[in-house]
């Protein structure tokens, strides 16, 4: 009786499992929105982000496609390893860095396409700032070629633009570096309409970055003040106005 009752259970709790919904893309994609949201808008702090973050990639494994698995925990090491970035962790930063462009790139062999190449390339771009000007020389070629192959799939994906125009203002003239367009592209996609919360904010940060570059302080801090109309929770961008102001 007691091996009757146990085989009854299993083929209830194998059913029953069975009958269980998987974690989909569209709650993957739900999931990290909301967790970026929360963080750009100050909700939650970073720890509390990097605590949430490590949660979605546990969800992550549950995904039963494992090229958009790949694609998903590209995305959350890209986002971890930026706010690493801004925190001055380099080493912590580099590690999801190098995880995410190596995923991305998994990603896109497997044929996710546009945003795959634009995470590669936007790991990449984060990379290279840290690790300095050998480096820089050495990749800033497969950076700008892998957005811009973004965007010959996709023409509307603003952060692969994003990288193609810092990459115009931050090149020398005999690379094919062009300040003036690039500035001018940059300008014109931050002013874009239905930008996503992610997009609108990294967009802006860029932008305030290369005028922070330039030593246009004036520029910058609108720039800065134009992300804090929109999130005046967000510490970061409260923290470069101060500095920016002499705070």
């Amino acid at each position: 009786m007691k091996r009757f009752r146990s085989y009854v259970l299993f083929v209830s709790f194998f059913f029953f499992s069975a009958g269980l919904p998987a974690f989909s893309t569209g709650e993957a994609e739900r999931l990290y929105n909301e967790i970026m949201l929360s963080w750009i808008e100050g909700e939650k702090n970073d720890f509390q982000t990097f605590s949430r973050f490590r949660d979605l990639e546990s969800e992550l494994e549950n995904l039963a496609d494992p090229v958009m698995e790949h694609y998903w925990l590209a995305r959350v090491n890209l986002a971890v390893g930026q706010i690493r970035f801004y925190r001055e962790e380099e080493v912590l930063s580099l590690t999801a860095l190098e995880k995410s462009r190596d995923l991305a790139r998994r990603a896109a062999e497997g044929g996710v396409g546009a945003d795959a190449l634009r995470i590669q390339s936007d790991a990449g771009s984060f990379i290279m700032v840290q690790k300095g000007v050998g480096y820089i020389i050495a990749n800033s070629g497969e950076v700008r070629d892998l957005a811009e192959e973004s965007l010959s799939l996709d023409e509307g994906n603003v952060r692969a633009a994003l990288i193609v125009a810092q990459g115009l203002i931050n090149a020398p003239a005999i690379f094919g570096g062009n300040k003036r367009k690039g500035m001018t592209d940059l300008l014109a996609l931050s002013r874009r309409p239905g930008l996503s919360p992610e997009d609108y904010f990294f967009l802006l940060m860029g932008l305030a970055e290369v005028y922070e570059g330039e030593k246009e302080t004036d520029e910058a801090l609108e720039i800065y003040k134009r992300l804090l109309l929109r999130y005046p929770e967000n510490p970061l961008v409260k923290n470069r106005i101060d500095s920016l102001s002499g705070r």
